[in-house]
């Protein structure tokens, strides 16, 4: 017994090797299924017929998920060629989590829930939800529902970012979808140019009433200068009878006017005849007044010696 013993010794001292643990990592060592209670840290000579020494990094470290596939809400298969995530797990749960999941435990506890999620994701959603509406959310929404699951688990992993950088659908699909697009886009132009038409009509409607009124503020300033006008006319004529009305209130002021005017129609005749129908109105081409023998005078006030002979 003690020479076997004493053998396995010579041999595990024999085949001892060493490995380097980075300062960004620890080690878990493994001695015959038995995981040890401390982490190692620097060199560590383990014996591989025997043990294992697992290098944990606990900075950020990047994983990656390849060709995930799911099915949309309405039965479109879709491919997601890569979901990176990056994260990290916090040393004083670096033994527990090992002891539990293994040396793949981030392969368990990230990028296989992330796989998951996404089929989950893509089952409740439609595709133009997945693509358009809320990819932009769902690097974010895989981020916290896999931190969740390890905050509720007490892994103390940590993720900082997840990124899908693209997502494929059948060709079919594509080209339906730029068909709609292009439909879409003719139906906007068309709006567009309905808007345009209906704005420039509005704006010729606004221009006419502005140079209609214009016209009729033109017109009723027109209007205006009218009536004042023949305001100050009506006036000027009323003045004008109202001292003419005063002047016929004068005495003997009729009969100045009345002499007046007669004085402009008379006509003196000398000689022994005198017309026969002086007396029978204004003269006419077929009654004159002049008769033979009499020499009329022309009107006018008329000489002293005149009217003396």
């Amino acid at each position: 017994m003690s020479k076997a013993i004493i053998f396995l010794s010579i041999m595990a001292s024999a085949t001892a090797i060493y490995v380097a643990i980075p300062s960004d990592s620890v080690g878990v060592h493994v001695w015959m299924g038995q995981q040890s209670d401390e982490l190692q840290h620097g060199v560590v000579f383990y014996n591989p017929l025997f043990s294992k020494v697992h290098i944990v990094k606990t900075e950020q470290d990047t994983d990656e998920v390849l060709n995930v596939r799911c099915v949309s809400k309405e039965g479109v298969n879709i491919e997601i060629p890569s979901i990176q995530t990056a994260n990290r797990i916090r040393r004083s749960r670096v033994l527990s989590t090992f002891y539990k999941y293994g040396p793949d435990y981030d392969k368990k506890l990230v990028t296989e829930q992330l796989g998951q999620l996404v089929r989950e994701f893509c089952a409740e959603n439609t595709l133009d939800q997945i693509e358009i509406t809320e990819f932009k959310n769902l690097n974010d929404q895989l981020r916290a529902a896999v931190q969740k699951h390890n905050d509720d688990l007490d892994t103390g992993v940590e993720v900082d970012w997840v990124r899908i950088m693209n997502i494929k659908v059948p060709d079919t699909i594509k080209q339906k979808r730029l068909e709609l697009a292009a439909e879409k886009a003719n139906r906007i132009l068309a709006e567009e140019r309905k808007n345009r038409v209906a704005i420039e009509k509005e704006t010729e409607a606004i221009i006419q009433q502005a140079d209609n009124e214009r016209f009729l503020s033109a017109t009723r300033r027109e209007v205006e200068q009218i009536t004042l006008l023949a305001n100050a006319n009506s006036e000027s004529t009323r003045l004008e009878a109202l001292g003419l009305a005063k002047l016929y209130e004068i005495p003997g002021y009729a009969e100045v006017l009345k002499i007046q005017a007669l004085s402009g129609n008379m006509k003196v005749y000398f000689g022994d005849h005198l017309p026969g129908n002086m007396f029978l109105g204004a003269p006419t081409a077929a009654m004159p007044l002049d008769v033979p023998g009499s020499i009329p005078i022309a009107t006018g006030p008329m000489p002293p010696q005149v009217l003396k002979v």
